[in-house]
């Protein structure tokens, strides 16, 4: 209320009340008492006036903690971010290697053409003379190239398959300036160290694939040698050529 007009109020009734005191016909008027209820009115409105401010500010906080709130839950969708990306070009297993290697590797049909790509790309010796070997030197001379040639097969598809998750972990760093809110940026930096992640764990699946090729062609060369003990013998069974008197 207007402390102008509360004035002006307690003026008219300080007035009314000497006016009231001089004529005995009017009832008489305590301006005191008045006066105190208009200035416990003027109280009570300003009581209501600051509970009025302290619930707009509390109405305030509440909509800034509501933004807040749904600006750091909820789902932005980035798991589906690079959700066509082909994880499973590598060989899962040695039982896979096998596979490929054999030829009857069905779930891996790309890696198995770049394969034989590859043997009839290295190939010195002409198919006329691999026939002229023998079964068991065709089949090793075949499984050796195979095995070479897989190993480089694999290693241009991890080669080629991280250069291009390379680009696309580029486009999601990118991606982070132009996040909305505080969530979208945290659900991005988390999409981008999953796909580290996996990335990690293909060159380490990659690298240990290898090792499996090696240890393959290990074997390979231990059992060529005993191979070839157990055709001629050993040295010590060998007659003496007489060279000596």
């Amino acid at each position: 209320m207007n402390r102008i007009v509360i004035t002006g109020l307690i003026g008219a009734m300080t007035l009314l009340g000497y006016c009231t005191r001089a004529s005995a016909q009017f009832v008489v008027i305590d301006p005191a008492a008045i006066v105190q209820e208009i200035q416990q009115l003027v109280q009570l409105e300003q009581q209501v006036e600051t509970a009025r401010q302290q619930l707009t500010t509390a109405q305030d906080q509440l909509t800034q903690a509501r933004a807040h709130l749904a600006a750091i839950t909820g789902t932005r969708n980035m798991q589906q971010l690079l959700s066509g990306i082909n994880r499973n070009y590598l060989p899962g297993s040695t039982a896979d290697l096998q596979a490929i290697l054999s030829g009857s590797a069905s779930a891996f049909r790309a890696l198995g053409s770049q394969v034989e790509g590859a043997v009839r790309a290295a190939a010195v010796l002409s198919d006329a003379a691999v026939g002229q070997l023998n079964p068991a030197e065709r089949d090793t001379l075949m499984e050796d190239r195979r095995r070479v040639a897989l190993g480089q097969a694999m290693s241009e598809q991890a080669l080629a398959a991280a250069t291009d998750r390379f680009g696309k972990l580029q486009s999601l760093i990118d991606a982070i300036g132009s996040a909305s809110d505080e969530k979208a940026v945290l659900d991005l930096q988390a999409r981008i160290q999953a796909e580290q992640g996996m990335l990690a764990n293909e060159a380490l699946k990659d690298r240990l694939l290898a090792q499996s090729l090696a240890a393959q062609e290990a074997v390979r060369r231990q059992q060529v040698r005993e191979q070839a003990v157990a055709d001629i013998g050993s040295v010590r069974d060998l007659p003496p050529l007489g060279l000596l008197p």
